[in-house]
């Protein structure tokens, strides 16, 4: 079973989770090709760990280490397939 879990972080909700839900697959397949084409990172040798404009939360800095380009691209990807 896979999962997302799309977080509001305003206390009591902005909103924007709810419209968000209606353009999911336009906004996984986004989240995929950012991971895919990041110029940041992406041409870096052998690196998978990703960057603050693909991957990693600038706010939130711990567990970074743990990140990977190539598994969001193929949970993504899956997730994808699963709701077209």
């Amino acid at each position: 079973c896979t999962r997302i879990l799309i977080y509001d972080q305003r206390a009591g909700g902005s909103g924007v989770t709810a419209q968000l839900y209606g353009f999911l697959v336009q906004t996984l397949q986004a989240a995929v090709n950012l991971l895919e084409e990041c110029t940041s990172c992406y041409s870096i040798k052998d690196y998978d760990g990703g960057c603050p404009a693909c991957l990693q939360s600038v706010p939130c800095d711990n567990f970074h280490q743990d990140l990977s380009r190539s598994a969001g691209i193929r949970v993504g990807k899956h997730l994808i397939q699963r709701l077209e």
